[in-house]
């Protein structure tokens, strides 16, 4: 039995069986919910985006996403050591199943997944705080994202490196939709996201909270290595082709560049972000030694 068996176990494969709810057909609520939200305004309307897969599905649970429902193929009901079927169980998330068929009518993924997770999006006001948890703050906005694989892989690192919470602007592609989902790696489930329509006021509110703006650009004149970053910030990366909006990189306090040493002169904007927030992290991890070590 695995790790993750262990974890869970306290149902038996009948008691699985039996808390599965069968989907008749279409007109379900839970169907209609569903194909409602393959777009971006369906999810807004329902207040729902798409897991799809049991890898994600399990993750959503276990990060502790509100999940609503849980619906899977017929046949993989029937595998007595599923993971994301007993975690959902346990966590008390209503668990459904249909015919495969039904499956692939609703969702736009090829080949059809054997199960999906309708999770609950949220979506804070923008409110910067200089100190989170007794910790200076680290904010990553994104201004006219429009990349969704993109934006996926920077939510991805956005949790890894400890960000407190990811600002979204201008025009910025839907953080829920499917593509940004999967290349988060369930990021989604557990990073604090946050909606500005104006990033330039987005950028002042921070400011006014003494938290310290940095953006990037090709023309920049700073090393990305020369700012401190031990003090609360807010690291602005913009669309891949026109830049981030100008009027925010004048607000900004530091515009920094990644030294370029060969024929381009453009990193991929998640790439760019993780050199930043790692170095980040560096400096604050060796600032914490150097604190602990004098205490």
């Amino acid at each position: 039995m695995t790790k993750d068996m262990v974890e869970i176990s306290g149902f038996s494969f009948q008691e699985q069986l039996e808390a599965v709810r069968p989907i008749a057909g279409l007109k379900e609520p839970v169907i209609k919910s569903l194909r409602k939200i393959k777009t971006a305004g369906g999810r807004a309307k329902e207040g729902l985006y798409l897991a799809e897969g049991p890898d994600l599905c399990s993750r959503a649970v276990r990060y502790g996403a509100e999940v609503t429902a849980l619906i899977c193929a017929d046949g993989f009901v029937n595998q007595p050591e599923s993971v994301v079927l007993r975690r959902s169980l346990k966590s008390g998330t209503p668990v459904y199943s249909c015919a495969e068929g039904m499956l692939h009518k609703c969702l736009e993924a090829k080949p059809t997944p054997v199960c999906v997770a309708l999770v609950r999006r949220e979506l804070n006001p923008w409110l910067p705080q200089a100190h989170s948890s007794h910790s200076p703050s680290l904010y990553l906005g994104v201004d006219r994202g429009d990349n969704a694989d993109n934006l996926g892989m920077l939510l991805r690192t956005a949790e890894a490196t400890g960000v407190t919470e990811v600002l979204l602007s201008g025009n910025t592609v839907d953080p829920w939709g499917r593509r940004v989902v999967r290349a988060s790696r369930g990021a989604t489930f557990c990073l604090s996201l946050s909606k500005a329509d104006q990033g330039l006021e987005a950028v002042k509110q921070a400011q006014a909270q003494g938290i310290q703006v940095i953006t990037t650009s090709a023309k920049a004149k700073a090393n990305y290595t020369e700012v401190d970053y031990t003090k609360p910030s807010l690291l602005i990366v913009g669309n891949e082709h026109e830049g981030i909006d100008e009027t925010i990189v004048d607000q900004s306090d530091c515009c920094v560049l990644m030294p370029m040493l060969g024929h381009i002169h453009s990193l991929n904007i998640a790439v760019a972000a993780s050199l930043i927030l790692y170095e980040a992290q560096r400096q604050r991890s060796w600032l914490s030694a150097k604190v602990s070590t004098k205490t």
